[in-house]
């Protein structure tokens, strides 16, 4: 067979074909099924801060509803629910690591900037070849000037950097007012590389019946 081996983020891979974070590099079972069909890297599903808090604030209200809320029950369920979601995706990593050849890049995205560089930290321990940073700034704040935007960016890629030792690789939007600028920076930065780009949640409208529901996908199944 041809010989397809090259490199990413400065990682050796078997052939170009990286799969990427989705709902198909959630499990070992379809990890070990992409490696197969000739993925040379896998970049697991994005672990994001928000299934934390979310899950903290769920088992919270239900004790709250069973007049069952304490200070020291609070401090258990915030350390136990973060152990939980953050151990399971370590126990991925270490698992999938044991169970394919090529690289595993974990992928993060955080709403607080403290916990970018300590997540990244624990990926690397677990035995991660690589990281993502899945980085979504929405510009909402029409206070806010771009550039602050632009700064809070970078400085997740240069706080991150400082903690891990494997390749990165960051993942943007593209809502940059100068979107080419913003390239040149983070590649000046000593990241391995740029992914183009976030997809995000696309919604649509049906007027007819006054319903909301997800838009097209970029790619969509059409009959000729």
């Amino acid at each position: 067979m041809t010989d397809l081996s090259t490199f990413y983020m400065g990682l050796p891979v078997p052939s170009p074909i990286v799969a990427a974070s989705s709902g198909l590099t959630g499990n070992l079972a379809q990890i070990r099924e992409l490696e197969m069909y000739g993925a040379g890297a896998i970049v697991l599903k994005s672990l994001f801060e928000e299934e934390i808090v979310v899950e903290l604030d769920r088992r919270l209200n239900k004790l709250h509803s069973e007049n069952y809320l304490y200070p020291e029950t609070i401090g258990f369920y915030e350390n136990d629910d973060v152990e939980d979601t953050l151990t399971n995706y370590l126990k991925l990593i270490f698992d999938a690591k044991k169970a394919v050849d090529i690289p595993v890049i974990a992928s993060i995205n955080c709403v607080t900037s403290q916990n970018w560089p300590s997540f990244a930290k624990y990926f690397q321990e677990a035995g991660a070849d690589g990281l993502e940073l899945n980085v979504f700034l929405l510009p909402s704040d029409l206070s806010v000037p771009g550039q602050d935007y632009e700064s809070a960016a970078l400085d997740i890629v240069r706080n991150v950097m400082k903690e891990v030792t494997i390749p990165v690789n960051v993942k943007i939007s593209p809502y940059f007012s100068g979107l080419g600028n913003m390239l040149r920076q983070l590649s000046e930065s000593g990241l391995q590389g740029i992914t183009l780009f976030n997809r995000f949640f696309d919604p649509d409208f049906d007027m007819e019946h006054w319903k909301l529901f997800p838009g097209r996908f970029i790619a969509v199944r059409t009959t000729i």
